[in-house]
């Protein structure tokens, strides 16, 4: 079993697409907070079973996800899977984007679909002191 870091550097082009998609994003938020079971990851996840197993077996081939442990029981063990490292960094190079331009571009979509998603209020640079809270 490979030791975990507090920070790893993605080497592949595949590492970065993985970590840095979106449809993988719930996947790794269930698995920062510890080891869990594939059942436990779709919980926390919000996704089916298999969708769960397939994203954690991607990772896991591609060096970001390990066993950490296994609990014995009668037949086949239940396995708990983690992250390698506490932390990643994907250089830009290893993304598919051409510009950082781009790559921010991207990213502030995904922003602008959470404010629409909360209904919360749209920042609109031109006005200040806008309070980001979620409505009740």
């Amino acid at each position: 079993m490979e030791a975990r870091f507090s920070s790893r550097v993605v080497k592949t082009t595949e590492q970065g697409r993985l970590l840095l998609s979106d449809s993988f994003r719930p996947i790794l938020s269930a698995l920062w907070s510890g080891c869990h079971t594939i059942s436990d990851i779709a919980n926390r996840a919000g996704v089916d079973f298999n969708t769960a197993y397939y994203r954690v077996r991607q990772l896991e081939s591609n060096g970001l996800v390990q066993v950490g442990s296994i609990v014995k029981r009668k037949g086949r063990g239940i396995k708990y899977h983690e992250l390698t490292a506490d932390s990643y960094k994907v250089p830009f190079s290893l993304t598919s984007h051409d510009t950082i331009t781009d790559f921010v571009q991207k990213d502030f979509r995904t922003l602008e679909r959470i404010i629409r998603y909360l209904h919360l209020p749209y920042p609109n640079p031109l006005q200040k002191n806008i309070a980001m809270t979620r409505p009740v």
